[in-house]
């Protein structure tokens, strides 16, 4: 199997997912992933849909997200819903951006694609002042738990599992559970904070294939809240319908 890397690297936040995939390569080809990569400059449609065309086993895309599209170099839209993502029928996807699992995941998979993992929500992590993420302590946690997401996908192809988009995005909430519960007893000053972004990025986490949706389960506490406010709130307006 083969997997293609997708990695723009032009500006702040890029920079750092470029890390992530490039720290990723060498931990998919120790399990006997032939890897394709295009770095930087190289990050723009023609170059990527000449890869997808050729039809990698799993695509690992970086970029900045919006809903229904992916960019790439200089923010060159490079994967847009009802475009050109049919590119990827048969094809595993994992995108690294913010927000395609709102849309463009949904469109992915009824174009045929083989599964989706990815963030419905903006993607989140904590950029340090010299903007270095081979120094910076505070962004790989998150970094750790796309490489669970990428590296239990590809184990999952690689063994047949029928649900490896499933498999995938269940690793990668057991690992923010992980990076969550080892952060919450740091004494790093910028520990709460790296906690409210890894909860936050657990929750936008989605794995999406033909007839599946898997997120995290949202918290009970929360629940109990929400729905003791609603009922608050019924029996209050009900009572002063009543009342008036």
């Amino acid at each position: 199997m083969n997997a293609l890397l997708f990695r723009p690297c032009w500006e702040v936040a890029t920079k750092y997912m470029a890390f992530w995939m490039r720290e990723l390569e060498p931990k998919l080809k120790f399990m006997g992933v032939e890897t394709v990569a295009l770095d930087g400059a190289d990050c723009v449609r023609a170059n990527l849909e000449t890869e997808l065309n050729k039809k990698p086993t799993i695509a690992i895309l970086g970029g900045h997200g919006r809903a229904d599209l992916l960019a790439g170099d200089l923010n060159e839209v490079v994967l847009a819903a009802c475009s050109n993502d049919q590119l990827l029928n048969g094809v595993h996807s994992i995108l690294v951006s913010c927000q395609t699992g709102k849309q463009l995941g949904f469109s992915i998979i009824s174009k045929g694609g083989a599964g989706y993992v990815g963030f419905n929500q903006d993607l989140v992590w904590i950029i340090g002042e010299n903007e270095d993420p081979a120094t910076e302590p505070w962004h790989v946690p998150l970094m750790e738990a796309i490489h669970a997401i990428a590296l239990a996908y590809a184990a999952a192809v690689q063994r047949g599992d029928p649900s490896p988009a499933k498999a995938a995005a269940e690793a990668g909430i057991a690992k923010f559970d992980e990076e969550i519960a080892k952060w919450s007893y740091s004494g790093d000053p910028m520990a709460p904070e790296v906690v409210h972004w890894l909860i936050w990025d657990k929750f936008a986490l989605v794995g999406l294939a033909e007839g599946e949706v898997v997120r995290a389960a949202p918290p009970v506490v929360p629940l109990l809240l929400a729905a003791a406010g609603a009922a608050a709130a019924l029996w209050y307006f009900s009572r002063g319908e009543k009342g008036g």
